[in-house]
């Protein structure tokens, strides 16, 4: 037997251990290559043709040789041929934990009944940012009743239009140091009837929610009021127009005093709900700067807000805000709030919601402020 002879025999062996074939198919390849060969009109194409049958033979071992161990895997862990080797990371580089996500606002909108009751949207004690961000349609801050010298004291306003049925009116938002303290729909006409059904139309709906409400007669018109946060007026104007207001009124102390001995007022649920929180604004148009312990300025500050909605008649939600300004990267910084809102009435302060996310920001101040120093 010539040493090409040997070779064959050992690569047939070798195919045969491979694909694990019988004694009937490995006599069946070796007749095929033997026929292949006894075709050649030639020793030299003889030879040939065996050098080819070798270098097949042994390719298909070869390919199966590899592919062997993919066969002996476990089923569902392809990634173990290529996933590189996975190191436990060193405590010293661990990256500080990462920032809790600021909660999602969403605001209903879409019906007429939605944008009535706009008590549930706006809270006295918001900015004005978040009431843009809110409703982007919403115009920029201008002097209250264009008058310069009230913008320089702070007060101003922004207006957004409004659909209701087939009426286009004019949202104001009456905003004061950058703090809302009125919200009003603001609706004129010459025509009497349509203004008074108007009001009688208005009056059902919040009658569903709040009852009936106290009118009083009022310097050129009426006042309807469900509580000193929430009222209607209509006045007649000296050049005969019809002017119809309504919506949120809280702010302004001349309400408070006119209601104060028939309703449960916005302060007195403020003062209430500051029992659980004591640490926090007396009043929704004012914020406290507190300093972070420990932590350094150039990464963090807080600040304490309060705010308040309407929930019925005489049941207000008193939101106590505490936002964290982190700052990153150089000039970058993002806000995330804490917040603990309490369902108060005259009898009763109630948590009904929160979101705290005080320690979590901790945690990241704390590795941000150690790697700053090292």
């Amino acid at each position: 037997m010539d040493i090409l002879d040997r070779q064959l025999k050992q690569r047939k062996e070798l195919v045969h251990q491979s694909l694990r074939l019988t004694p009937e198919e490995v006599s069946l390849l070796e007749q095929r290559t033997l026929a292949s060969q006894t075709t050649s009109p030639s020793r030299s194409k003889r030879y040939v043709f065996r050098a080819c049958a070798i270098i097949g033979v042994a390719a298909v071992a070869a390919i199966l040789l590899w592919a062997s161990p993919l066969t002996l895997l476990p089923p569902g862990t392809p990634s173990q041929l290529v996933s590189p080797p996975v190191t436990a990371p060193d405590p010293q580089q661990t990256p500080a934990p990462a920032l809790p996500e600021a909660p999602k606002q969403t605001v209903a909108w879409q019906t007429e009944a939605d944008k009535l009751a706009l008590y549930r949207v706006f809270a006295l004690g918001m900015t004005y940012d978040e009431a843009k961000a809110l409703f982007p349609e919403l115009g920029e801050l201008q002097p209250l009743g264009g008058i310069e010298s009230l913008g320089e004291d702070g007060l101003q306003e922004a207006f957004m239009p409004v659909a209701l049925g087939d009426e286009q009116v004019q949202l104001t938002l009456s905003f004061e140091h950058g703090f809302l303290y009125a919200a009003r729909y603001w609706v004129e006409s010459k025509d009497e009837q349509k203004i008074m059904q108007e009001k009688a139309r208005l009056e059902a709906f919040y009658a569903k929610d709040f009852g009936s409400p106290e009118e009083e007669t009022i310097e050129a018109g009426t006042s309807s009021t469900w509580s000193p946060f929430f009222g209607l007026g209509l006045t007649k104007n000296w050049d005969g127009r019809y002017i119809l207001i309504w919506g949120l009124q809280g702010g302004e102390p001349g309400f408070e005093e006119l209601y104060r001995d028939r309703a449960f007022t916005v302060q007195e649920a403020i003062e209430l709900a500051l029992s659980e929180q004591p640490e926090f604004p007396a009043h929704p148009g004012e914020t406290k700067q507190v300093r972070v312990e420990g932590i350094p300025e150039t990464l963090a500050t807080t600040s304490l807000r309060t705010k308040v909605k309407l929930q019925t008649r005489d049941s207000y939600l008193v939101t106590f805000e505490r936002m964290w300004t982190i700052r990153y990267d150089g000039n970058r910084s993002i806000t995330i709030p804490s917040y603990w809102t309490y369902q108060v009435t005259e009898g009763e302060v109630k948590l009904v919601d929160s979101y705290v996310v005080d320690q979590a920001v901790m945690e990241y101040l704390r590795g941000a402020a150690s790697a700053q120093s090292s």
